[in-house]
């Protein structure tokens, strides 16, 4: 990649493999995706987990959209989604398509 790391939600996922045509720019050079990395929740993960309980405590997002949310933040990642309510969260990246 382009030394930039993306994460995409699970609604990008599904649309993705639909098939759809605005996500193409993740298959094209010099964009395209080179390596997935799948991220675990782990108990001892503390500044992932403090992460996530600080912002379910400062938005109204749910509970699994915080994860996403808390882990592109701690990996400097830009997220790609649909999802408006992302748009609210401070310190969050995102791309919509």
């Amino acid at each position: 990649m382009n030394g930039i790391k993306y994460i995409l939600d699970t609604s990008t996922l599904i649309s993705f493999f639909n098939g759809n045509a605005a996500l193409r720019f993740l298959t094209s050079t010099p964009v395209g995706i080179k390596e997935i990395e799948v991220f675990y929740l782990k108990k001892e993960d503390r500044e992932l987990i403090d992460r996530i309980s600080s912002l379910k405590r400062e938005s109204k997002i749910k509970l699994p959209d915080t994860i996403i949310a808390a882990t592109a933040i701690l990996n400097n990642a830009i997220l790609i989604t649909n999802d408006k309510g992302f748009s609210y969260i401070p310190l969050l990246q995102t791309v919509s398509f």
